[in-house]
């Protein structure tokens, strides 16, 4: 037999006839490698990452939420799902059959027991699992036996949900939509109105009636002002990377809205999507110093994220008012700050079903 060292002349010889270099990096190679943030995904060049896999920004993600290096869907008010026969906790409890405060196994909300809750505790608890895994309930993003950001086990994390659940597991996930554009008036007046949504994964979503657009003003007394459903989901499908275009009864915009509602916004206050209890996305605007304090120190508090956007409409009907300019968000940006996430536009462009993919 040949020595080794003349069969590993050989073959550098054959690999140098062949070009006998590394294969350049793919998307589908199985390693993470060249500019990919994790294993085939992310990056300039490969498709967005499945919840759990590392991150650089939201552009990595197929739920546009990049947090701590790792990919999230929305993140929800409480603990985990619960077994899937034991009738667990909702969006604000956890466990099996735990409350919001509860203890004992999976915990609620403020954990503790086996599994822990949003805040840890427990064996493997805690925000994000781990460990040996949450027990039945999991944490906020953890999920069960083995459980980590993208674990299993029962009950699951916050995004996950009955056996298997995890931040990528079976059960029911929490869907992913943003607030993406909003015009609280226009040329034709205060109900020349429109709220545009969009779908940032790769996933078509069902916008039906356990969708809904609550808002709360912030003009005049802020403390006795109240939260108001303006709208619910009507079964309309938005397409992956598409838009749904909502509009007010005054709406004069050449592009067709694919829902409507009647009870308007005025122009400081607080836009609150929810999936059922879960609030998947917020957005607050201002446009004076007292609609920006009332805002950020009412109490109760309203439901921002980070700090509200100036508004280019300020409740009057003046000429500068009552244009056709919005608060648009920038694209495939979620910071959880408004004022970061927001601009606004010189004319509005809302977009709808039928529009091409774009965020």
């Amino acid at each position: 037999m040949p020595a080794k060292s003349t069969l590993l002349a050989a073959l550098t010889v054959l690999l140098s006839a062949c070009g006998g270099t590394e294969a350049a990096p793919t998307c589908a190679d199985g390693e993470k490698n060249g500019a990919e943030t994790g294993l085939d995904c992310g990056g300039p060049s490969c498709g967005r990452c499945f919840d759990g896999m590392e991150c650089q920004g939201p552009t990595d993600c197929l739920s546009g939420r990049c947090t701590a290096g790792r990919c999230y869907s929305s993140v929800s008010t409480g603990g985990g799902g619960g077994s899937s026969s034991g009738g667990g906790g909702g969006a604000t409890g956890g466990g099996t059959g735990g409350g919001a405060t509860g203890g004992g196994t999976g915990g609620g909300a403020t954990g503790g027991g086996t599994g822990g809750g949003a805040t840890g505790g427990g064996t493997g608890g805690g925000a994000t699992g781990g460990g040996t895994g949450g027990g039945t309930g999991g944490g906020a993003t953890g999920g069960g036996t083995g459980g980590g950001a993208t674990g299993g086990g029962t009950g699951g994390g916050a995004t996950g949900g009955g056996t298997g659940g995890g931040a990528t597991g079976g059960g029911s996930a929490v869907e992913v939509l943003h607030i993406s554009q909003v015009q609280t008036r226009g040329d034709s007046g205060g109900n020349d109105e429109f709220i545009e949504l969009y779908n940032p994964t790769n996933t078509p979503v069902v916008f039906d009636s356990t969708w809904t657009l609550g808002f709360r003003s912030a003009t005049g007394t802020c403390s006795t002002n109240t939260e108001s459903e303006r709208t619910a989901g009507a079964g309309q499908v938005i397409p992956a990377r598409g838009h749904l275009l909502l509009t007010n009864t005054s709406y004069n915009g050449t592009v067709a809205g694919d829902g409507t509602y009647s009870l308007g916004l005025v122009d400081a206050g607080n836009l609150v999507l929810r999936h059922g209890s879960v609030i998947v996305d917020a957005l607050c605007f201002q446009f004076d110093a007292i609609t920006l304090a009332a805002l950020t120190t009412c109490s109760p508090a309203f439901v921002c994220e980070g700090t509200p956007p100036l508004n280019p409409h300020n409740n009057t009907t003046g000429a500068g008012s009552n244009v056709d300019t919005s608060l648009m968000r920038r694209p495939d940006q979620d910071s959880q700050d408004n004022s970061a996430d927001f601009l606004t536009t010189t004319i509005s462009t809302p977009r709808n079903r039928f529009g091409p993919s774009a965020p």
